[in-house]
C-alpha cells in the first residue's frame, strides 16, 4: 500500500465517521426514521472495518516502522474506535426507544446536533492535516470546544429529566435516558481522543 492509497483509506475511514454521526443524530431528531438509521450505521461501520483491518494489515507487514507509520497506527485505532461507539449508540437507542418520554427528541436536540457537527469535524480534519497542518488544527479545537459544550447539555439534560422522573411509575423511563445519552457522550469523547492524535501528528510534523 502506497502513500496515496493510506491517504484515501484515512480519509475513507474519517467519512464514514462523518456519515455514521449524522446518522446517529437524526435517530434522536426523528424517532420514525430511527431503525433504517441503525441499519445503516452498522452497514457503514462493518466497511469501517475492513478499512481498519487493510490499514493494520499494513503496518503490521513493515519491518521497520517509522514514528509517522505508528502514529497513524495509533489513528487507525481511534478513528475505528469512534466507529464502534457510533454503531454501539445506534444500537442503544434501537434497544430503549421505545421506554423514552415523548419530548426526548425535542429536548435532545442539541446535543444530537453536536455529535454529528464532532464527528463532521474530526472527518475535516483527518483530510485537511495532509494539505494544512493550521487549519487541521482549529479543525481539533473546535471539537474541543463542543465537547467541552456537550458535557454541559448532558449533565443539564440528565438532571432535567431526573427531577421530572415519576418514582411511582418506576425509573424505566429515567433508565433509558441516561443510558443514550450516556452513549451519545462516549461517541463525542471518542471523537474527541482522535482529535487528539491527530493534534500530536500536526505538532510533531509541523
Amino acid at each position: 500500500m502506497d502513500q496515496k492509497e493510506q491517504k484515501e483509506k484515512f480519509i475513507e475511514l474519517s467519512k464514514l465517521i462523518g456519515e455514521t454521526g449524522k446518522l446517529y443524530a437524526e435517530c434522536i431528531c426523528n424517532p420514525a426514521a430511527s431503525r433504517e438509521n441503525v441499519a445503516k450505521i452498522l452497514e457503514l461501520e462493518t466497511i469501517g472495518d475492513n478499512i481498519q483491518a487493510q490499514l493494520d494489515n499494513h503496518f503490521r507487514t513493515q519491518k521497520n516502522i517509522p514514528y509517522l507509520a505508528l502514529d497513524r497506527a495509533k489513528l487507525v485505532r481511534k478513528l475505528d474506535g469512534t466507529l464502534d461507539q457510533i454503531k454501539v449508540a445506534g444500537m442503544t437507542y434501537s434497544t430503549f426507544a421505545p421506554g423514552l418520554p415523548q419530548d426526548f427528541s425535542q429536548k435532545c436536540e442539541s446535543i444530537a446536533k453536536l455529535t454529528e457537527k464532532i464527528t463532521g469535524l474530526l472527518a475535516d480534519a483527518v483530510k485537511t492535516i495532509y494539505t494544512s497542518f493550521a487549519d487541521a488544527l482549529d479543525y481539533i479545537s473546535e471539537i474541543e470546544n463542543l465537547r467541552d459544550e456537550a458535557m454541559g447539555i448532558s449533565f443539564d439534560l440528565v438532571s432535567g429529566f431526573f427531577e421530572e422522573a415519576d418514582e411511582t411509575s418506576g425509573w424505566k423511563e429515567f433508565e433509558a435516558i441516561t443510558r443514550i445519552i450516556k452513549r451519545t457522550m462516549a461517541c463525542i469523547s471518542m471523537a474527541k481522543e482522535a482529535s487528539e492524535v491527530l493534534e500530536l501528528m500536526a505538532y510533531k510534523y509541523e
